[in-house]
């Protein structure tokens, strides 16, 4: 799942998103690229989140900061 958000999606990762049926969190942002792309918007309650156990995600995965524009402090877990 890949959250979308402010300040900048770009048309190379809204394609992507669109080609690989990428499932993307329904927020302002997503919804405003789905005008353009036909993403795969799913909802999921916030609450969920909060017990959410990073040890039982399927690896590998990438944790990428919201703050920032570059992606300094990327970290892929394998």
């Amino acid at each position: 799942m890949i959250i979308l958000d402010r300040p900048y999606v770009s048309d190379f990762l809204a394609s992507t998103l669109q080609r690989l049926r990428t499932p993307v969190l329904r927020n302002g942002v997503s919804e405003a690229t789905a005008e353009d792309y036909d993403l795969s918007l799913i909802d999921i309650e916030l609450e969920a989140l909060r017990y959410l156990d990073p040890y039982e995600l399927p690896k590998p995965f990438v944790v990428k900061p919201a703050v920032g524009f570059f992606s300094m402090a990327v970290l892929l877990k394998d």
